[in-house]
């Protein structure tokens, strides 16, 4: 339901999705499960930085934001582990 609000009215594609994936197989599961429903067409990159540096909890947002900032920087996207 988030992820439908957030795109309603949006311009353009959604190209890349760093989801929460904390390499848990019922999360992982449930979370793809949901992007597909969203976009049932094409699905975007989608990759968890959380799969490699760990969950830091409350630093999560910001750690995750600044590695979506320096990839897209940078023009790449990092791997994801157990996902």
């Amino acid at each position: 339901r988030a992820m439908r609000m957030a795109t309603s009215g949006l311009e353009g594609k959604v190209d890349y999705i760093n989801t929460h994936g904390t390499s848990t197989p019922a999360g992982d599961v449930s979370e793809l499960n949901a992007i597909r429903e969203v976009f049932p067409d094409e699905v975007p990159i989608i990759n968890s930085t959380k799969s490699l540096s760990g969950h830091s909890l409350g630093a999560a947002g910001s750690q995750e934001a600044i590695y979506s900032l320096l990839m897209m920087q940078n023009n790449f996207i990092a791997a994801s582990a157990n996902i």
